[in-house]
C-alpha cells in the first residue's frame, strides 16, 4: 500500500475536525512514509552485482524525457505572458488547421 493512498484516506477526517493544524497531515504522511521505507528495507533483497559492462544508451528515452521537460518548463514560464493569463483558451496553430 502506498503512503499517498493512506495519506489521502486518513487526512480528510483529520483536517475536517478543526482542532488540528494544517501541519498534522504532513506529519502523518511523514510517519506513513517512514513505515513504508522501513518495511522496504526489511523485505526487499539486496541487488546482485553484475560483472558485465553495459554501455548502451536509451537515446529515444533521453530525447522524449528532454522534450517533455522542455515543454513543461516552456508552458509554465509562458503562461503568465498570455493576454488573460492562465485563463486564456488554447488555440490551434494555422498549420494544424490545414489537416
Amino acid at each position: 500500500m502506498s503512503p499517498l493512498s493512506l495519506h489521502l484516506s486518513y487526512n480528510g477526517p483529520l483536517t475536517l475536525d478543526g482542532s488540528t493544524t494544517w501541519r498534522s497531515p504532513f506529519y502523518l504522511l511523514a510517519g506513513f512514509t517512514l513505515l513504508c521505507f522501513l518495511g522496504g528495507l526489511i523485505s526487499i533483497d539486496n541487488d546482485v552485482h553484475s560483472e558485465e559492462v553495459d554501455k548502451r544508451i536509451d537515446w529515444l528515452g533521453a530525447l522524449l524525457v528532454t522534450a517533455g521537460l522542455v515543454l513543461i518548463v516552456f508552458v509554465l514560464s509562458q503562461g503568465e505572458l498570455a493576454r488573460q493569463g492562465w485563463s486564456t483558451p488554447c488555440k490551434r496553430s494555422s498549420t494544424y488547421k490545414r489537416f
